[in-house]
């Protein structure tokens, strides 16, 4: 089976995670188990933001695509 992009990107994003979590481990971490995040939350679900989409997809159904 030859290697495609997507399975040598797979395998640099593993080994580079693989050396995130133990460069952490090697600090004093603990548990496997992820911490809470602090800060902004990634997605933010409000009317404003449902209601700008909502008019977005209706006026230029492309969008999609």
């Amino acid at each position: 089976m030859p290697f495609t992009l997507r399975c040598i990107q797979y395998m640099v994003t593993s080994i580079l995670q693989e050396h995130v979590w133990c460069k952490k481990f090697a600090h004093g971490r603990e548990s496997v188990v992820d911490e809470e995040e602090t800060g902004r939350r990634a997605v933010s679900t409000t009317d404003a933001t449902i209601a700008a989409v909502d008019s977005l997809m209706r006026s230029n159904r492309r969008v999609m695509r």
